[in-house]
């Protein structure tokens, strides 16, 4: 299919995201309130200090490890920190190693670190608290890299993340094959220009599912319209997904699942473009996307199901990391 067949036969709806330049100095100080996230502690400015045996890692619904279970002697205790720390923290203390941290307790966000080895923080040593959530991320403006052409990819449905709203803010999809040279290209050089571990085949085929982030323009949280409007696009697990959009900058430092992650400008699923509605509204309480079970088994550690209940799965390791400039 041509592009211009794509884009005005097929009536695929363009969307302009505000294009952000970032640079190894931006930091992300976005807080929302309401959070279900259990805080573990009181909450104190005063850091505190966690030592003990690393049990695991865990990566969140945006793709990056920014939280770990550590046994203290007293427990297990989570704490969460900052992506840009992730590849620090997750190759100092592997798992089975002993970490040494210190945190401050923050409302609705946990134990976060602001201080990394067995010496107290100063006030000129001190990082900030990490009080930002995966779904924070996923529901603010993308950072884009200056000048990243745009790119069009073809791929299946592997899953979905909504925001506390029952808003669809990002698409998981696999077997993704990047259409036409020119988005070959632009991929290949945005993986080495940024530092990520992106893969693709001769075919195009790339490495690893892609994070797709929606704009606002594609979301609508009207439960009334659910099923009640051909405006309102499905989401069915395996679907055909078409997007268009621009990749999305690094978060350097950072510990990922998905070392492509696109901004879409525009979307088509089972080759039908979204519509004026959106994606459906999703529920809070559902955990499910059409009975498949997001979290995987229930033969898991207490700590574990705990993580899952407040969207963080088991990161073992095994999927790419992206290390970025440091």
């Amino acid at each position: 299919m041509s592009r211009l067949t794509f884009a005005v036969a097929c009536g695929m709806v363009s969307l302009a995201w505000a294009a952000q330049a970032q640079d190894t100095t931006t930091t992300t100080t976005t807080t929302t309130t309401g959070s279900t996230m259990n805080s573990g502690m009181m909450a104190s400015s005063t850091p505190t200090a966690v030592n003990g045996k690393v049990v695991r890692y865990y990566v969140d619904q945006s793709g990056y490890v920014t939280a770990m279970d550590v046994d203290t002697g007293n427990g297990v205790q989570m704490v969460r920190f900052a992506p840009e720390i992730g590849q620090r923290l997750y190759t100092t203390y592997p798992v089975g190693g002993t970490a040494s941290v210190y945190v401050v307790g923050s409302p609705g966000y946990g134990n976060t670190v602001v201080s990394i080895g067995p010496n107290a923080p100063n006030a000129m040593t001190m990082m900030n608290p990490y009080n930002v959530t995966d779904i924070d991320l996923l529901d603010s403006p993308p950072w884009l890299i200056a000048g990243a052409p745009e790119v069009r990819l073809y791929g299946s449905l592997k899953g979905a993340i909504r925001n506390r709203r029952g808003e669809v803010v990002g698409l998981i999809v696999g077997d993704s094959m990047a259409v036409g040279n020119n988005a070959r290209n632009a991929l290949t050089n945005y993986w080495t220009m940024s530092g990520n571990t992106g893969t693709m085949d001769a075919n195009g085929m790339i490495g690893g599912n892609v994070l797709v982030q929606i704009p606002p323009e594609f979301r609508q949280v009207d439960n009334g319209m659910v099923g009640a409007s051909d405006r309102v696009t499905p989401l069915f697990r395996g679907a055909d997904v078409t997007v268009v959009g621009h990749p999305i900058a690094p978060r350097f430092g950072a510990v990922s699942s998905y070392p492509t992650r696109i901004a879409a400008t525009a979307i088509e699923i089972n080759h039908r473009s979204v519509g004026m509605l959106g994606f459906p509204y999703w529920a809070p309480e559902d955990k499910t996307l059409f009975g498949f079970n997001l979290f995987g088994s229930t033969t898991k550690s207490a700590e574990e199901m705990k993580a899952n209940d407040m969207g963080y799965s088991t990161y073992n390791g095994s999927t790419m990391m992206s290390t970025g400039n440091q």
